[in-house]
């Protein structure tokens, strides 16, 4: 028998204080201890360390519209050493190398943070401790447009089975893209709502895609064999039951393996 378990504050516990920008997008890097966030408000992505109760390790970015330079960046994807992030207001992805980041000194990150009460660390507003710095990416994806490849408000983005999968927020559908940037595959999902959030499962068969205005959780399924010679546009069919915020819909589409 399973023993019951729950999630329990733990004691590298990270508090953002009231005053504190808009994070949106959360990553944890390959080695289970550095996550990154998107601090959409003051246009950057900031790094720190979970083992130490949120250290801050670096950051990069500034309002700008030039490689580098981010426009309320959302969604954060870690594919290997690269960090893939949706560049809202940009209507484009920038992909960072990670492995060559801007770190602060250990003696900065230390002194960058207080301890709280609950054990963990408060990490101070991040606008008057984090120098502006610009990292220049190693591909830029995308564009304003409602053509292939281009994107309207790009929200979220996850990766399965070497494929980048997209949600568009304003455009109201979901991109299927190499990882490169090629486009393969466009879809609408049921009801023209939103989509914001996209999570893959472990094995890249399976790829959740959340419509917050429509309050729906949609699961499209990664279909084998190869990629359609053009570019393939439709419909994502609904073909079986999943019980999501009371409404029960199940999306399915071919996205190339």
């Amino acid at each position: 028998m399973t023993p019951p378990c729950s999630l329990q504050p733990a004691p590298g516990l990270i508090h953002l204080p009231p005053s504190s920008p808009r994070r949106y997008g959360l990553a944890i890097a390959p080695n289970g201890r550095t996550l990154f966030f998107a601090d959409s408000r003051m246009h950057r992505i900031v790094e720190v360390d979970g083992y130490t109760g949120g250290a801050l390790v670096g950051s990069w970015g500034r309002h700008g519209v030039a490689p580098g330079e981010l426009d309320h960046p959302r969604g954060l994807t870690i594919h290997g050493s690269e960090l893939i992030v949706a560049d809202r207001g940009n209507h484009r992805l920038q992909v960072f190398d990670v492995s060559h980041a801007v770190h602060f000194s250990a003696s900065r990150s230390r002194a960058a943070r207080a301890p709280t009460t609950e054990g963990g660390m408060l990490l101070p507003p991040v606008d008057t401790l984090l120098p502006e710095v610009v990292l220049a990416p190693l591909r830029v994806i995308g564009g304003e447009g409602r053509g292939p490849g281009r994107f309207c408000r790009p929200y979220d983005t996850a990766v399965a089975r070497s494929r980048l999968i997209v949600s568009e927020f304003e455009g109201r559908r979901v991109q299927v893209l190499t990882l490169m940037g090629a486009p393969l595959q466009i879809l609408s999902l049921p009801g023209n709502g939103a989509p914001t959030g996209i999570a893959a499962s472990a094995d890249g068969f399976s790829v959740f895609i959340a419509q917050f205005d429509l309050h729906r959780l949609h699961r499209l399924s990664m279909c084998t064999g190869p990629p359609p010679g053009d570019i393939d546009v439709g419909l994502a069919a609904a073909t079986d039951n999943f019980e999501a915020c009371g409404d029960r819909r199940i999306a399915a589409g071919f996205l190339s393996a």
